[in-house]
This record gives structure tokens, sequence and C-alpha cells, in this order.
């Protein structure tokens, strides 16, 4: 899916594992989440385990937010869907959606939960 914003188009697209290291990029270049994020050495298992419980979540979507050229990843959004009424009703969806270049959101939150 594409989005245009001002003179510059985006493609939303669902993320993939590959897609780790760059999403943990975004905060680690900001000047407040430089000294929290990133990976211990060469350890990526906390952000390997986070994205797999959202992946395998059917409730929760990763979407990874691409620029040309080259399809460079510059933000994410997560779509969570939230448990509806008995009465059939779906429920409602919550749409997380950082700043570009600025925070992913969705795996920092599920590394936190993972870890407790």
């Amino acid at each position: 899916m594409n989005l245009a914003a001002g003179e510059r188009t985006y493609t939303l697209r669902r993320a993939v594992a590959a897609d780790i290291r760059p999403i943990v990029a975004l905060p680690a270049a900001d000047q407040l989440g430089a000294t929290r994020e990133g990976a211990d050495g060469d350890d990526w298992t906390a952000y390997e385990h986070a994205f797999a419980a959202i992946d395998a979540d059917p409730a929760h979507l990763l979407l990874a937010v691409t620029a040309p050229p080259g399809g460079e990843v510059v933000g994410t959004m997560q779509l969570s869907f939230l448990p509806g009424s008995p009465r059939r009703d779906p429920g409602p969806a919550r749409l997380s959606a950082p700043e570009p270049r600025r925070a992913s959101v969705a795996v920092n939150r599920a590394r936190s939960s993972s870890r407790a």
C-alpha cells in the first residue's frame, strides 16, 4: 500500500524478520534513544523474540514504512485489534504510528514485555 505525503510517497507493508535491525536502528539514531536502544553486541535474541510474538499474534499487525529509493525502513505502524463485546462486535482497532525516524513503539513494547 502506498501513502503520499507531500512530495514523497511511502510504502506500507507487513514487517518481516529482515526488518528487525532497521526498525531497532530508528530509535537508536535518535538523541534520546541512542543510549537505550540497540542489541547488546551481536545478541538480537530479545528483538527476534519480540518480533516473532507480534508477528504470530493475529490481533496485531506490524507494518514497515519504507521510502524510495531502495525501500529503506523509515518508520513503523502497529495496528492492534482490541477484543469486542459478547454481541459479536468485532471491537475497535488502535493504530500506533510513531514519527518516521523517531521510534518503533511496537518492537520496543514487545521487547520490554518479553523480559518480564
